[in-house]
């Protein structure tokens, strides 16, 4: 069976363990038209990703530590999103270094799991990582500014004078869908000129993003491919794509 195919089914495990709670293994035997050993097995990986725990006849969702966790293990294509966030954590240095949280929702999920490493500076416009980050020994600077709601961010004059003169070393920014566009987009024109400085301002710049935003288009281009550095997505993207997109920068590919 195919990586992809076993990708998918893992995630719809996790998918059902959302909308019930609790999967006993016979009714995901009968739900996903395989083996009991299958499903044992894709048990067994996903409690050691930490997506769920095992009990008597079946699993149930892990224990979740905070609010925030709650809302990521909503996301759509959580699994996915958190093999990039892992991949991502592998690029900070274990040193002091400067960090850039762009706003959406693989970041802010970045911005959850940053308390694993040792303490560094982290400036980003994004609510959902400033909460995240709100317990964690990192010293954080929000941008504040004119209020988003599509996606809990802020910009405009008030964002981009609060970051202006920061040198980042590295930053993580999200893309919304990129079909039709020779790089990252956003659906929201307000978030034009923010994004941009943290492009400006960052050494390495490194975009977050499930291959299912290759299928959905955006309003508005951000940057071309050639202004990244790394593009972290999941190994459900087409090998053409990859292949057309690593002329322009690397690109990481996260298996669940």
């Amino acid at each position: 069976m195919k990586a992809s195919e076993i990708s998918v089914r893992r995630n719809q495990i996790v998918e059902l363990l959302q909308e019930k709670g609790t999967l006993r293994v016979a009714d995901a035997v009968r739900l996903l038209d395989v083996s009991h050993e299958t499903v044992r097995q894709d048990f067994n990986h996903l409690e050691q990703q930490g997506l769920l725990k095992k009990i008597h006849g079946g699993a149930k969702l892990a224990d979740i530590g905070s609010t925030a966790d709650i809302q990521f293990r909503e996301m759509r294509h959580y699994p996915e999103k958190l093999a990039i966030v892992r991949e991502a954590l592998r690029l900070i240095p274990d040193n002091y270094c400067t960090i850039g949280l762009d706003s959406g929702s693989t970041v802010a999920l970045l911005a959850s799991k940053l308390a694993e490493l040792s303490p560094k500076t982290v400036f980003t416009n994004s609510w959902s990582s400033m909460s995240a980050l709100m317990d964690s020994r990192h010293e954080v600077y929000f941008s504040g500014g004119r209020l988003l709601r599509s996606d809990k961010s802020f910009h405009g004059n008030i964002a981009l004078n609060a970051f202006r003169s920061i040198a980042m070393d590295l930053c993580f920014m999200g893309s919304s869908g990129v079909w039709n566009h020779n790089g990252i987009c956003s659906a929201n024109y307000q978030e034009l000129d923010v994004k941009r400085q943290y492009i400006h301002q960052s050494a390495k710049k490194v975009v977050l993003m499930d291959s299912s935003k290759f299928a959905v288009s955006s309003f508005l281009e951000i940057a071309q491919w050639n202004e990244i550095d790394i593009l972290i997505t999941d190994i459900h993207i087409a090998a053409e794509m990859k292949e057309r997109l690593s002329h322009d920068l690397q690109v990481i590919t996260a298996a669940p």
